[in-house]
């Protein structure tokens, strides 16, 4: 998934250079539409990029997953169970499947990075309304706030699946913990 991610937004950033270019230059509606529509591509795929990596690197080695943010909630299994996150969430795709890897990660490791990509999910859903900034410039409000939207919304799947896993990564880490006279 990695790669994948990367070869998009390199796809996007060329598209967006040449198409920014042909706009400048032959000014017609369907070289700003093209112009408009892979730049604000462009973004949401860099910034998930550039995100996570920032979270990786300086925010998730300082999570505690023993906070109250990170804590479950009174509501979450009755949603999760009414959402059926079983059902589906093993057809999402993982950008780092290796980092969720029982066999090569402690689950006290898997707990932290499950905390660090539900922030990272959080703060992109939170950027993926930045775009709406250049709307009113544009006039191209309506279309932005639906981006945006299905932008946010598509990943809050990722922050559900992370909060619908993790007390079970927990409760694991408990068993063992107790098993072994922790």
């Amino acid at each position: 998934m990695k790669k994948t991610m990367k070869r998009i937004t390199a796809i996007l950033l060329v598209l967006s250079v040449v198409f920014v270019l042909l706009n400048f230059y032959l000014k017609t509606d369907l070289f700003l539409t093209l112009s408009i529509t892979f730049c604000t591509a462009l973004y949401h795929f860099a910034m998930r990029l550039f995100v996570g990596e920032i979270c990786n690197k300086f925010i998730e080695p300082k999570l505690n997953y023993n906070a109250k943010w990170f804590n479950e909630k009174k509501f979450e299994k009755k949603l999760y169970k009414f959402l059926k996150v079983k059902k589906w969430k093993k057809f999402v795709p993982t950008y780092s499947p290796e980092s969720f890897s029982l066999k090569d990660n402690s689950k006290e490791n898997i707990i932290r990075t499950m905390c660090g990509a539900e922030v990272v999910h959080e703060i992109i859903i939170v950027l993926s309304f930045l775009p709406l900034v250049a709307s009113a410039q544009l006039d191209s409000v309506v279309e932005f706030i639906i981006t945006s939207v299905i932008a946010a919304l598509g990943d809050s799947v990722f922050v559900i699946i992370q909060r619908f896993n993790r007390p079970r990564v927990i409760k694991l880490l408990k068993r063992s913990e107790r098993q072994s006279g922790k």
